[in-house]
């Protein structure tokens, strides 16, 4: 597996070898699709297509939402093959069940696309969209700040 840095010459460098000795095919991933309980934007409409190609590149990578999937992404998830995990939704499951279901699957990578994840679960990657929150952190409420 090659990830390589957008800019990077040359092809075959150090930090291309470094990612691929910890990506191995033996690991076990999960994908955050807690974008699927609401209103799919652009961020989700990415989290989605990169689940979906992600799973079509390893059929063994476990999408996980709780069990409030929007009525209009019930096929979306289909698709992703999203297993629905607990009664709790939001971000109260992503901080309590999320966590402790994976550490009951033997604590998989955990792949968070939208912004935010578990704070106490690793080990887990989180895409970051953009840093407005340091910018203008006026627009964000004290709640959002606060995590």
């Amino acid at each position: 597996m090659r990830l390589a840095a957008a800019g990077c010459r040359n092809s075959a460098s150090r930090d291309d070898l470094r990612v691929a000795s910890v990506f191995t095919s033996e690991m076990t991933i999960a994908v955050n699709c807690r974008f699927l309980e609401r209103e799919m934007r652009g961020i989700g409409r990415y989290a989605s297509a990169l689940a979906g190609a992600l799973r079509g590149a390893r059929p063994d990578v476990e999408c996980v939402v709780s069990r409030r999937v929007a009525p209009h992404l019930e096929a979306e998830a289909a698709a992703l093959g999203a297993r629905r995990v607990g009664p709790l939704s939001g971000p109260l499951w992503e901080q309590v069940t999320l966590p402790a279901y994976l550490a009951a699957r033997g604590r998989p990578l955990l792949l968070n696309f939208v912004n935010t994840g578990p704070l106490l679960y690793g080990p887990q990657v989180t895409v970051v969209y953009d840093l407005a929150y340091l910018r203008h952190p006026e627009t964000f409420s004290a709640a959002f700040l606060g995590l």
